[in-house]
């Protein structure tokens, strides 16, 4: 997960796919709860 500001870029929009089979559905969905809970912690 990256973030910048108040964006928080998730999945294959924060670079987060498998350069070897160009799958990201799993890091996406990974990286979707990683920013969640960050969120839901207040760290953002």
């Amino acid at each position: 997960m990256e973030g910048r500001g108040n964006i928080v870029f998730v999945g294959d929009a924060g670079g987060f796919c498998n350069p070897f089979s160009g799958e990201g559905i799993r890091l996406a969905i990974e990286t979707g709860i990683a920013a969640s809970s960050a969120i839901a912690q207040g760290k953002h």
